[in-house]
């Protein structure tokens, strides 16, 4: 099986964890799955894109720890996420659409999975 995400720098993998800065957390509290990501992709590198639309889903992992919110009283789900602006620029033009998300929570995790539909 191929891995779902591949970014601009050559890394593969089958989801995204999301990092955060945590002065911005605590000033913040609360947060939207939307920013979490652009942000996320802006403090791992300055130019980190995704290399291709993820496929067949985008998974995203919450910033946890012992199954918590880190940093976060709240995170706001998206129904939809715009990839637009995260894909390397050769890309942009065949991302011209929304993902429409299914939110997965169970004990310790929190699931986000945006299925790539072509």
């Amino acid at each position: 099986m191929h891995e779902f995400i591949v970014y601009t720098n050559g890394v593969q993998d089958f989801l995204h964890q999301i990092v955060i800065d945590m002065d911005k957390a605590r000033s913040k509290r609360i947060d939207s799955i939307q920013n979490l990501l652009t942000t996320s992709m802006g403090l791992l590198d300055d130019n980190l894109k995704f290399n291709g639309v993820p496929n067949p889903a985008l998974l995203i992992e919450m910033p946890r720890s012992d199954g918590r919110l880190v940093g976060y009283k709240a995170i706001v789900p998206n129904l939809t996420l715009d990839l637009s602006k995260l894909m390397a620029s050769g890309t942009k033009r065949h991302c011209d659409r929304t993902f429409c998300c299914g939110i997965i929570v169970t004990a310790s995790w929190i699931h986000i999975a945006c299925p790539a539909w072509n």
